[in-house]
């Protein structure tokens, strides 16, 4: 603890916050993976696994983010364990990731804004209640806008949406899980878009050497 922190005598966030949203938001997943099980297609059991992997590579992963600044992804890794659990489901490929992968992002993203704080000597409990109540703002805006963009342009929801003209983020999320989802098999320079042709046939290459379909 630095001079600033036994100074300031700051009150520190209690652990039964975190506690609640950790056991709420993982019951809330698993009852939504559960209830809307034809459109996610991602078992409560995937959910459980997903967040076993974050919570592993959350502490070693925060390490080396703090000492070196980088931080290596869990994406690929995310993306090849649920496609052999469960090969050809692209939607649980893509929950899988974000249930295994960009919670662990976010958590670590969260630690670093609550140094940020420290640094401009912002109380913890005052840096922890804007984060929550933005991301509740976040989740709400975003689950509206996707139900009124599919409801609206039911284009958003064929099949291979993957050529469509949407965010690249969004487009290199959907052809990724293509990829992973069938172990390699399938043809990603016919999916995804020529910036990441070559990185997706390397990968399906590698994964095809190693267990052909």
């Amino acid at each position: 603890m630095d001079i600033h922190m036994k100074l300031m005598k700051y009150k520190f966030v209690p652990t039964w916050w975190f506690v609640f949203i950790l056991v709420s938001n993982i019951s809330l997943v698993l009852f939504t993976c559960q209830y809307y099980n034809e459109s996610l297609q991602l078992p409560w059991w995937g959910v459980l696994v997903a967040c076993a992997i974050a919570f592993f590579f959350i502490l070693p992963i925060g390490i080396i983010a703090a000492t070196i600044n980088q931080a290596p992804g869990l994406n690929i890794f995310t993306e090849y364990v649920i496609g052999y659990l469960c090969p050809e489901l692209l939607v649980a490929n893509m929950c899988f990731q974000v249930y295994g992968y960009i919670i662990m992002t976010q958590g670590l993203t969260f630690v670093s804004d609550f140094k940020i704080g420290h640094y401009m000597k912002i109380p913890p409990q005052s840096m922890f209640m804007p984060q929550v109540v933005g991301t509740l703002v976040a989740v709400l805006v975003c689950t509206i806008i996707a139900w009124w963009l599919m409801e609206r342009f039911p284009i958003f929801v064929i099949p291979h949406c993957c050529h469509l003209t949407v965010h690249g983020l969004a487009r290199w999320t959907a052809c990724s899980s293509m990829c992973w989802s069938y172990g390699g098999s399938l043809d990603p320079v016919e999916y995804s878009e020529p910036k990441v042709n070559t990185v997706m046939s390397i990968g399906s290459f590698l994964v095809e050497q190693w267990h052909p379909s």
